[in-house]
């Protein structure tokens, strides 16, 4: 009779979490036996993951539960969170673990594939699982389970009992839950207004900008609700800018919407990278967080053009196993623009070219007549006005090839100005309108942009990363801008200036004599 009292007692024995506090997704794990052979089951594991099972509690002879060899627990019968924590911080003490079969995809998550795993062939008595690997995408806490005995009748069979490990420790059908979590990094920019000129699919990743212009970002992370077996818990955040953003300032952490107290984490500052490490107290604090990081930075004179893009380089480290450590990875891209510049690489734009006049002839360089050396005019003073032909954007001369280079633009709309002309050529004061545009990819990355002279000759730019090393094409001719001889009239023809001089004397020699002979009839009118 005692002895059956004895076996009832054991009916119902549970598996204990070993943490009260787990991640976000629910996972359900189970255990069964029939007969003597239990199976342990874990469904809802990333595939490619390394799951074992240690078992911490057995039976003795007598029929009690007791700690196997190298576990300390007071109560075999009710082991505590922090016992838990403490055996699953030394499992490697415990041998090789009993490796669970990864079996056929179950569910597919944003990209992320589940199986089920499982082992037959256990005792009676308590598990720790543990996933040690789970493609570097979801953070696991450890859980335990138990399979028991169960009596029906005659009938003795090992049965698993449930635990709910979201909080609360209850007995259900075969199923024990485990909640896991997938650390996230969302990197965008903010506050830019949208820009006409640009288009395409372009998310928060990627803009366009001028030399001086203020930009805004925000970084979106989620911690895990890491469990105390995570002694060394890792959770870091690190920015970097390039060479042509200046170092980040005005850093604000957030938790939700509330600034997050500084004691909670470290800042360091190291040129144009900063690091925001949190304190293990606060990441063993109970509860999954939503951090929000923003700050600023401003694009100087060492911002690249064209295709060669300034970036900004979010990172995120974390612990994804008590004793291991990965990490996400973000960019952001931002362009500037060269009239006569920069392009990519070597390769370098002639968009708009200052010529003069033909000596030959007399006669203006067109695009029929010109080559890429023809007569260029050096020295000519230029700006580079707004879209209000007022404000002042640039200013530049012409060099020895005739290019009139203005860089570090943003796309939209400009008027070229001449404002003094080389030596011996008259100013042209003709506004020449200069629309640059571009077009982004979805990643944010620049896929090909454009400048327009005087609205109608275009030449296009267009990024080719079909082939092992990214090229650039080039559609479109080179624009010119033209300058008069200081004193002359436009030509028009192979006798240029010098055709409309002789019209001009000879109808001023008809005038004349035209004159005299008035002059002459109305002096003999009056004799």
């Amino acid at each position: 009779m005692n002895q059956n009292k004895g076996k009832r007692r054991t009916k119902g024995i549970m598996g204990m979490i070993l943490s009260l506090i787990l991640a976000f997704t629910m996972l359900p794990m189970s255990a069964f036996a029939a007969g003597n052979n239990g199976t342990v089951s874990v469904s809802n594991i990333e595939t490619g993951a390394t799951v074992k099972a240690y078992q911490i509690i057995t039976q003795d002879s007598d029929g009690n539960w007791v700690n196997v060899e190298g576990v300390n627990i007071d109560d075999p019968k009710a082991p505590t969170a922090s016992e838990i924590t403490a055996i699953a911080t030394q499992a490697d003490s415990l041998g090789d673990g009993i490796i669970l079969k990864e079996g056929d995809i179950t569910s597919t998550e944003d990209g992320v594939s589940f199986a089920t795993y499982s082992e037959s062939g256990l005792s009676a008595g308590m598990y720790l699982v543990l996933v040690e690997k789970a493609n570097n995408v979801y953070v696991y806490n450890p859980v335990i389970v138990s399979v028991n005995y169960d009596y029906e009748g005659e009938n003795v069979e090992l049965k698993g009992d449930t635990v709910d490990a979201s909080g609360s420790f209850t007995i259900g059908e075969n199923t024990a839950y485990a909640k896991r979590s997938k650390p996230s990094l969302n990197k965008e920019i903010t506050g830019k207004e949208a820009n006409e000129n640009v288009s395409g699919d372009a998310t928060n990743s990627g803009d366009t900008h001028k030399v001086g212009d203020s930009v805004s970002f925000k970084i979106e992370t989620t911690i895990p609700a890491y469990s105390d077996a995570y002694t060394n818990a890792t959770f870091v955040i690190s920015d970097t800018v390039s060479d042509g953003l200046d170092a980040p300032k005005n850093i604000v952490v957030k938790e939700g919407n509330a600034t997050l107290d500084a004691s909670n984490y470290t800042l360091e500052q190291n040129g144009r990278t900063f690091t925001i490490t949190f304190k293990k107290d606060y990441l063993l604090s109970g509860f999954a967080k939503n951090i929000t990081v923003t700050y600023d930075s401003e694009i100087n004179s060492n911002a690249t053009s064209g295709f060669d893009a300034n970036t900004n380089t979010a990172t995120i480290e974390y612990s994804n196993s008590p004793d291991s450590t990965t990490s996400k990875e973000e960019k952001t891209y931002h362009y500037t623009f060269d009239i006569d510049g920069n392009v990519f690489g070597t390769m370098t734009g002639r968009e708009i070219v200052k010529v003069g006049v033909d000596e030959a002839s007399g006669d203006l360089i067109t695009k029929e007549t010109a080559s890429s050396t023809s007569s260029p005019l050096e020295g000519a003073e230029f700006q580079l006005l707004a879209s209000d032909k007022e404000t002042v954007v640039k200013e530049t001369s012409s060099s020895s090839e005739g290019l009139l280079t203005f860089r570090g633009l943003d796309a939209g709309t400009y008027y070229l100005k001449e404002t003094k002309a080389p030596t011996g050529y008259s100013t042209n004061s003709t506004l020449i309108p200069v629309e640059i545009s571009a077009t982004l990819n979805a990643d944010g990355t620049l896929a090909s942009y454009s400048v327009t002279i005087n609205g109608e000759n275009t030449t296009t730019y267009t990024w080719q990363n079909d082939g092992e090393t990214p090229t650039v094409d080039k559609t479109g001719d080179t624009s010119l801008f033209n300058n008069y001889k200081a004193g002359l009239l436009p030509s028009t023809g192979g006798n240029g200036i010098y055709f409309y001089i002789f019209v001009g004397i000879l109808l001023m020699g008809i005038a004349i004599t035209v004159y005299v002979v008035n002059r002459r009839k109305e002096a003999k009118k009056m004799i």
